[in-house]
């Protein structure tokens, strides 16, 4: 689970259509930030984390979906979260990851990257931490956060992006 900081950081970096899915919800961690922000958020997951509808595997959707997804998806399936997504998404729609930034590597995810590059990586220029089962700490200033020495990047994609792939840093 993300400390909300991180999806601050997120909106003051990118646009999204009024509509979002947070497909991999947890305790509304992601959600509740973006409702703070205005958006109308579908909360799911596939297990009941007490939060948004569970029994959601979004994995099984095969409908093309009409709004953006912002999530921070278990590591182990990021790259068939990634390739679900871009098959999903309806042009003009977008997908935001909160992904190690690791997950440049790898020969697999070469094949990905070339097929569908991210139109943009925000890289994190401070550790910033996923709280397991929303167990954070928090800052004297009221901040929730939960240390590591994992780096993670924004990556986001869009759907009928041609360009380049822009990284930059928040």
């Amino acid at each position: 689970m993300l400390p909300p900081r991180v999806v601050e950081e997120l909106l003051k970096l990118e646009q999204f259509s009024s509509k979002i899915w947070e497909p991999c919800c947890g305790g509304g961690h992601i959600s509740e930030t973006l409702i703070k922000h205005g958006y109308e958020v579908r909360s799911t997951d596939i297990v009941n984390h007490g939060y948004g509808q569970a029994g959601i595997d979004f994995l099984a959707q095969t409908e093309p979906i009409d709004m953006d997804i912002v999530t921070n998806p278990p590591y182990i399936q990021a790259q068939a979260f990634v390739e679900r997504a871009v098959v999903l998404l309806m042009k003009g729609h977008k997908a935001a990851m909160f992904l190690r930034l690791a997950f440049l590597e790898t020969q697999a995810r070469k094949v990905l990257f070339d097929r569908s590059p991210p139109a943009r990586v925000h890289v994190a220029s401070q550790r910033f931490g996923c709280a397991k089962n929303g167990e954070f700490k928090v800052r004297s200033n009221g901040e929730l956060y939960y240390p590591s020495s994992v780096a993670y990047a924004w990556f986001v994609w869009e759907a009928g992006y041609t360009g380049p792939t822009i990284i930059d840093w928040f």
